[in-house]
């Protein structure tokens, strides 16, 4: 449940930012390293968040089926079919805000310090 509210709450943040990018695209060019920085950074915070609350909840798992009845134990074999898991559809979702974020940081850094004046 935390992990869920966990990406919620970050991928609001990512919308917003890409709102922001837009509107930097056109109205105000010096402010797309930022809003690129910051989305970087959020990508990032939200991939640790989430690795470390799936991390917790193993663990709380692990503790239960310890303690639970030896016919209840079927409970945590239950797969759901799926030809992507969630686990590798969140490192989908991060690794591609990360490299949008990446490619548009890299992109404002050419054309505002390496890009030879004419």
């Amino acid at each position: 449940m935390v992990t869920w509210t966990a990406l919620s709450i970050f991928l609001a943040a990512e919308v917003v930012l890409l709102r922001f990018l837009l509107q930097a695209l056109v109205s105000s060019f010096a402010s797309i390293g930022t809003v690129s920085t910051i989305g970087m950074l959020i990508t990032l915070f939200s991939f640790v968040t989430i690795r470390r609350s799936n991390f917790y909840l193993a663990a709380y798992y692990g503790l239960v089926r310890e303690r639970c009845h030896l016919d209840d134990l079927a409970i945590f074999t239950v797969r759901p079919p799926s030809l992507l898991s969630a686990r590798w559809a969140l490192i989908t979702l991060h690794l591609v805000f990360f490299l949008v974020w990446g490619v548009v940081m890299l992109a404002y850094f050419y054309v505002t310090y390496i890009r030879p004046r004419v």
